[in-house]
């Protein structure tokens, strides 16, 4: 079967193609000299090792299921772009960039990831991979990147590449995820029922620079701040006193922020969550991650290590309740128009190394 995320994604949409926001890319620009059969070999053998990979969906199926296929379906598509020059090339792979992500994959013929390479120069490559949410997540974008260089590096110089066995795949996850709720849909119903109680809403009131029509719109923006080193090691420093992690900390400081600008004691606020909580899904490609609610009361009496403390007792819980399969919160989450988002407000942090 397919697992509650994916479920949910796919009878969210109409028909079998995707909307491009849950697109994944990635874009890398490798110097040196390129062994191209070497590093299609390497995807290839990525493809074998991670069923994700190869998967397409029967979506008209009770529920969903997912349909993996025995070989690659995908080979990387090369692009030549060497008789242009320097200007052209960056002009035409940024737009090439652009456009494919923007691609609308077909989640019942597939493939659900595209790769481009694209030669520049014999000492300059750019490789393209765009990749749809049902297959993966950012944690695995991470598992592809190392296991592609491990690969790459093994078959370039005839050696076996150190890889880990994995013992289980995305599907043996998805099985176990339906069976480990099964007789627990009442607790967990309950749960979520308690914290919801009361919910007239799930927006929060914020100040706004234009009325919001409550129409759904991918217009976006992004708002960067960089933080100096010093400010994140008191961070680390004052959540080793707490016994609390970095992630609740940024996140109580968060709900101050909301709390400050809203004037509202009772927020509702997701998170992402990666469900690899069992060593064996560590090396494991697909999608793990899920929204988790977090539904915090704070109050001008409490101090911030309350509210530090709340914040941690409140993510004990829910993990202990985040197997939820979507529809129960169809049933209990206050939306009148299921076009409309399930939160508005959300918090993530996310950690990045330089490759």
């Amino acid at each position: 079967p397919a697992s509650f995320v994916q479920e949910e994604w796919l009878s969210f949409q109409n028909g079998e193609e995707y909307a491009v926001e849950v697109n994944l890319t990635e874009v890398y620009l490798i110097k040196g000299a390129l062994d191209i059969d070497a590093l299609v070999k390497s995807f290839h053998t990525v493809m074998k090792r991670h069923e994700s990979l190869r998967t397409t969906f029967n979506i008209y199926s009770i529920p969903p299921s997912q349909i993996i296929h025995p070989e690659p379906i995908v080979t990387p598509r090369i692009i030549d772009l060497q008789h242009l020059s320097p200007q052209q090339q960056k002009s035409h792979y940024e737009k090439l960039v652009i456009d494919e992500s923007k691609t609308r994959f077909n989640s019942v013929k597939g493939p659900l990831l595209k790769v481009y390479l694209i030669k520049l120069s014999e000492q300059e490559n750019v490789l393209l991979i765009i990749s749809h949410h049902l297959v993966v997540d950012g944690w695995s974008m991470g598992i592809l990147h190392r296991e592609l260089s491990a690969l790459y590096d093994a078959f370039l110089n005839s050696t076996h590449p150190a890889l880990p066995n994995l013992e289980a795949q995305y599907a043996d996850y998805a099985t176990w995820e339906r069976s480990a709720t099964m007789g627990k849909l009442s607790k967990l119903s309950r749960y979520w029922r308690n914290q919801f109680q009361g919910l007239e809403t799930i927006g929060i009131k914020l100040p706004l620079d234009y009325p919001y029509l409550g129409e759904y719109s991918r217009s976006a923006s992004v708002l960067r701040q960089e933080l100096d080193q010093s400010i994140y090691t008191n961070i680390q420093a004052i959540c080793l006193l707490k016994n609390s992690s970095p992630f609740s900390f940024l996140f109580a400081v968060y709900l101050v922020l909301l709390y400050k600008y809203s004037e509202t004691e009772d927020l509702l606020v997701t998170c992402p969550y990666a469900t690899r909580e069992h060593s064996k899904l560590e090396n494991v490609i697909g999608w793990f991650s899920q929204q988790i609610y977090l539904r915090i009361r704070l109050s001008p009496r409490y101090t911030f290590n309350d509210l530090l403390d709340r914040v941690n007792k409140k993510f004990l819980e829910v993990q202990e309740h985040q197997l939820a399969p979507r529809t129960l919160f169809e049933k209990l989450i206050p939306v009148v128009d299921m076009k409309q988002p399930y939160f508005r407000v959300g918090f993530s942090l996310e950690y990045y190394k330089k490759r």
